[in-house]
């Protein structure tokens, strides 16, 4: 399903498109940001860390039977805990409705991250879905 009568539905007045950035490349990744990049980076580091044991860039999933979404990564954590990750240079009202639908139907923590100073990244919120507690493995 297109974003488009969402959008409409919502009052967007605006046309989603996106900015022309440079490609930036990396492991045999294209980036379409250097924050995405950066952000690619840091999952490394905690990867190498032993805090997470899998990376997976731009993978579509499914946030309702009709609503398909691609986060920049998809993450798991050394328990086996699913997470996604998104790089958010600047808010759109597009971004504010994804965010908006997976609050209400995700099954996964989202973590977005931002650019903080001139070369690192930091975490600017953490998004707890509804249904993400359903899915965290307790103690067994």
């Amino acid at each position: 399903m297109s974003w488009k009568p969402l959008l409409k539905k919502y009052g967007f007045k605006g046309e989603a498109r996106q900015t022309a950035h440079e490609k930036h490349e990396l492991d045999g990744y294209s980036f379409a940001s250097g924050l995405e990049r950066d952000v690619y980076l840091h999952l490394k580091m905690l990867m190498r860390a032993g805090e997470i044991s899998e990376i997976k860039c731009q993978v579509t999933i499914n946030i309702t039977k009709y609503i398909r979404w691609r986060p920049d990564f998809e993450c798991k954590d050394i328990e086996g805990n699913v997470f996604y990750v998104e790089a958010k240079g600047y808010p759109t009202e597009v971004w504010d409705l994804k965010k908006k639908a997976y609050k209400e139907f995700g099954k996964h923590i989202l973590y977005v991250f931002i650019r903080y100073g001139k070369d690192q990244v930091t975490i600017k919120e953490t998004i707890f879905p509804e249904n993400a507690y359903e899915t965290l493995k307790g103690p067994t």
